[in-house]
């Protein structure tokens, strides 16, 4: 009796399914059928979007948790952090779907506009500090003290600047007298 060599699976006419092809073609193999058919149905499944899915798994966006998260003032980088994607993958999505770009603005803007209303309650509801904020920003209004000038001359406004610019130019006159005093030998010193 001659024995028998065990098969070689490398050496065997059917070629083996490569890596990431859908089982499908073993069985196609397995069956008989000719590699250029193989390749055939290879293409129209890779064509009709059937098989085995390549790279990473698309990334869905869902609008109601980007609107939730624009009117919390998430930033991009806060938001492709907390839904667990790339800033950049974000920027792609966005610039790529019109629907959630828009999404995204109308939520960042009712953000500010529930803001404003906030803001503007509290001024109206007596807020010193608030009122004074919405001025200077909305209205240009700038904060001014008033300074009492020569007997019988009207008040003279100052802005804050002015104020400490003046201060820092008596702190500087102070100082310099201070130093021509105790180079003279200051304030009651013998001068005999």
């Amino acid at each position: 009796m001659a024995s028998r060599k065990p098969r070689n699976i490398k050496s065997s006419k059917a070629k083996r399914v490569r890596k990431g092809e859908p089982l499908w073609v073993d069985a196609m193999q397995k069956a008989g059928a000719s590699q250029g058919v193989i390749q055939s149905a290879m293409n129209r499944a890779r064509r009709d979007g059937i098989g085995a899915q390549r790279g990473r798994p698309a990334v869905e966006i869902d609008e109601d948790s980007l609107a939730a998260l624009g009117r919390q003032g998430c930033t991009n980088e806060g938001i492709a952090d907390i839904l667990g994607i790339a800033r950049s993958t974000l920027q792609e999505k966005l610039a790529a779907t019109e629907t959630l770009r828009e999404c995204l603005v109308h939520a960042r803007a009712m953000r500010h506009r529930d803001l404003r209303v906030a803001q503007t309650s509290l001024a109206l509801g007596g807020s010193a500090r608030m009122l004074e904020f919405l001025g200077i920003q909305e209205l240009g209004q700038r904060k001014k003290l008033q300074v009492s000038g020569e007997p019988g001359q009207p008040p003279v406004a100052l802005s804050i600047t002015d104020v400490v610019a003046i201060s820092a130019a008596r702190r500087r006159e102070r100082e310099q007298l201070e130093d021509e005093e105790a180079d003279a030998g200051g304030p009651g010193a013998d001068t005999e």
